[in-house]
């Protein structure tokens, strides 16, 4: 077979729903420019550290990018040192090479969660409006893609991970774990919401669970491991934890002090139930203030006090002791207030369900806003619309079920209960397909149990940074149902499966991964 013979046969055996998705995606992007919503790179600006508490002091990223970002304990380190390479472009580059990057990331969330629902057994037609309604036409989905932040490469690797973990166990083979492993990996040292140590746990897992592919997983997935593995070491030497943050109990603490009565948390100080430091904002407030010395050793990314522009440098290592001390705050006022406790939670409960084009970042014209108001009220069906719902929920504001969209808590329900069901009864028949739906079911679950339990406030923001993984589980499991009730005469998913290769595979298969319905993809 001559060189052109090879690629005119490929070019036929190519989806043509994923050519017609990805022109959507462009055509999408050009109305949302028209309209007038062009990059916003404040993070880049003087406001950065008001505007985004995960990026270090953009001084500190142009003149000592490499040692700021070795120095890391707040953040995984890709985010930063993404920012400080493209802080090193010219003035004029940045915002093309940021438009580029994030409509990148918005594609690849497109084409990997239509990829992952075919290769799971959802039918082309079905993926391809289910994807083209919910992905490519969500706003929030455009909007992050004009924002400098993580959220749209959280999202793009979230699903390139589900997609390759599922390419990978559909013909197991070197380089497809290698690939799946890399891009987990990626993502963990991009953003907190996936840590290391739970992708080196389902790695594991599928050890275990394949003893027929343990050699090509292990070998596979090696490197990334070692990597993920050695900044874990890095960690505990510095700090203690293995953790790719130093702020977990920051964290919890904001999600539980911060929307509590002020009045409350007064009284608790005041009776000697709480310390008088609960009281002040760790994220805002200088060390001094919380009663911690700064740690003065090391680069001044880690060392110094204070940023270049005057506010606290949450880099700094003593923010160890501090996270700490927040964690037993936050455990004292659960103790003492569990009620108020479970009643803050079940409000970021209901947050996690509000479209994520409401996040406090946007500042849409009024363009934009009758699309985005008209999406979320008949795709989203919501009842209640607020531009920046998040802000006023830090601000006091009460949040209620008029404000969740029943399509994104259906979502939810379908993707983390539903999907925990057909992995069960499908875990004995097809293990290699059960495993499959249960990678993206992992990434689901990790980041609801998170946001729920430690988040207030940006709930919306981690449901829309796993959104590909969410939606890939619930079509899943929404087409069994549906079929089951159907039962149609062609077998339905059964029958699709087997197409694709998720019976038992021969040698041959095993070793080159190569089969005609996943090569299609």
């Amino acid at each position: 077979m001559t060189r052109a013979t090879k690629v005119a046969t490929q070019v036929r055996h190519l989806d043509p729903f994923i050519g017609a998705l990805f022109g959507l995606c462009v055509v999408s992007r050009l109305l949302l420019g028209l309209a007038g919503v062009g990059m916003d790179l404040r993070a880049l600006g003087p406001d950065s550290a008001t505007h985004l508490y995960q990026l270090l002091d953009t001084a500190w990223l142009r003149r000592d990018l490499l040692h700021s970002v070795w120095s890391l304990t707040m953040q995984p380190p890709l985010y930063n040192l993404a920012v400080g390479l493209l802080l090193d472009l010219p003035g004029a580059a940045q915002s093309p090479m940021v438009a580029i990057v994030m409509f990148a990331g918005y594609v690849v969330t497109v084409l990997c969660s239509y990829g992952a629902m075919v290769l799971l057994g959802v039918t082309r037609r079905a993926a391809f409006v289910v994807t083209l309604v919910l992905v490519v036409l969500d706003p929030a989905q455009l909007l992050f893609s004009t924002n400098i932040f993580y959220a749209t490469p959280t999202a793009a690797l979230t699903a390139a991970t589900a997609f390759l973990g599922i390419w990978t166990l559909a013909a197991p083979s070197f380089r497809r774990v290698l690939g799946f492993a890399s891009c987990g990996g990626v993502l963990t040292l991009t953003n907190t919401m996936l840590q290391p140590m739970v992708l080196l746990i389902v790695l594991a897992a599928l050890v275990i669970a394949l003893p027929r592919f343990r050699r090509i997983l292990l070998l596979g997935s090696l490197v990334p491991a070692l990597v993920l593995i050695g900044w874990m070491g890095l960690s505990v030497c510095r700090v203690g934890t293995p953790a790719t943050s130093t702020w977990f109990g920051m964290n919890v603490a904001d999600g539980v002090l911060k929307p509590a009565d002020p009045m409350l948390l007064a009284s608790m100080v005041a009776a000697g139930q709480m310390p008088p430091r609960s009281l002040v904002n760790p994220f805002t407030a200088p060390l001094s203030a919380i009663g911690v010395s700064p740690v003065r050793a090391g680069p001044r990314a880690s060392s110094a006090a204070t940023r270049p522009d005057g506010l606290p440098n949450l880099n700094n290592r003593a923010y160890v002791t501090v996270s700490s001390h927040s964690l037993a705050d936050a455990l004292t006022f659960i103790r003492h207030q569990p009620a108020t406790w479970l009643s803050i939670r079940w409000r970021a409960l209901v947050l996690w369900a509000v479209p994520a084009d409401q996040y406090y970042f946007f500042t849409h014209d009024t363009a934009v806003a009758p699309a985005v108001r008209s999406y979320d009220a008949f795709v989203g069906l919501q009842a209640s619309h607020h531009p920046h719902l998040s802000k006023e929920i830090w601000r006091g504001m009460t949040i209620s079920s008029l404000q969740v969209s029943w399509t994104l808590l259906g979502e939810t329900l379908l993707a983390l209960f539903g999907g925990i069901i057909v992995i069960w009864r499908a875990a004995a028949s097809r293990r290699r397909w059960a495993l499959a739906v249960g990678l993206p079911w992992v990434l689901a679950t990790q980041a609801f149990v998170v946001s729920t339990l430690t988040e207030y406030g940006e709930n919306n923001r981690f449901r829309f940074e796993v959104s590909g993984p969410i939606l890939v589980v619930a079509t899943v499991v929404a087409v069994l149902a549906i079929e089951y009730l159907r039962r149609p005469a062609d077998g339905g998913v059964t029958g699709r499966l087997d197409a694709l290769g998720w019976g038992e595979l021969n040698p041959m298969q095993q070793d080159t991964g190569s089969t005609r319905a996943t090569e299609e993809i």
